[in-house]
């Protein structure tokens, strides 16, 4: 079960990371 555990992770990391992107723009835009 730590693989599927491990991936549910990652694309929660993923779409937190997305949200906040779209939500704060200007707190990290180096790209």
């Amino acid at each position: 079960m730590i693989p599927f555990v491990a991936c549910c992770y990652a694309v929660y990391y993923a779409l937190e990371r997305q949200l906040k992107r779209e939500r704060m723009p200007n707190s990290v835009s180096r790209g």
